[in-house]
């Protein structure tokens, strides 16, 4: 019992103070204005980071609104781990997504759209230069070198006839003829 008589001021001091401080502090200020429909067209975010094999460099979609065409419009930018600093990549009037590093980090994979179907692109990242590699009919998706950075896999959509089950069984009245009733 003694116990219970010595924690029992000490609780009802804890329960004291946390009854008393809601009431005693001042209410948060929140935003002076509302969010608005131009407000969407200035947000952006990050997405599909991919780390080069260095781990020196994040190359990863940003993606932005274009007010005139009412369209989200992906481009590649880097970050550099070291210092944090940013730089667009690939960016224009184009759709840029999907980078992809190669093994050895010296190219840099990524499909591309700059007014026909998606293609899938290769970027020299010592010279800069980049080469289209497809001319698919639909849009290439989930990137993949190969261990020795030699070949690229991609999944496609490719358009076929549905499977075909089977057949369906012949009417027997009508391999025959008409049947006549007696």
């Amino acid at each position: 019992m003694t116990r219970f008589r010595t924690l029992s001021p000490l609780a009802i001091l804890f329960a004291a103070s946390a009854l008393s401080a809601p009431a005693a502090a001042a209410p948060a200020t929140g935003p002076s204005r509302y969010l608005t429909g131009g407000d969407l067209f200035n947000l952006e975010w990050a997405s599909d980071p991919e780390i080069s094999p260095d781990g020196r460099t994040i190359a990863y979609v940003r993606r932005s609104n274009d007010i005139m065409t009412d369209k989200a419009r992906p481009t590649i930018w880097l970050v550099d781990v070291v210092t944090g600093e940013q730089r667009p990549l690939l960016a224009g009037s184009g759709s840029y997504f999907s980078p992809r590093w190669s093994p050895d980090g010296s190219r840099l994979a990524y499909v591309a759209s700059e007014g026909g179907s998606p293609q899938l692109y290769v970027r020299w990242m010592a010279s800069g230069e980049s080469a289209r590699i497809t001319g698919l009919p639909d849009s290439p998706s989930s990137l993949t070198w190969s261990p020795d950075g030699h070949r690229l896999a991609y999944a496609m959509q490719v358009p076929d006839d549905a499977p075909k089950l089977g057949t369906r069984p012949t009417n027997p009245k009508a391999r025959n003829g008409p049947t006549r009733c007696r």
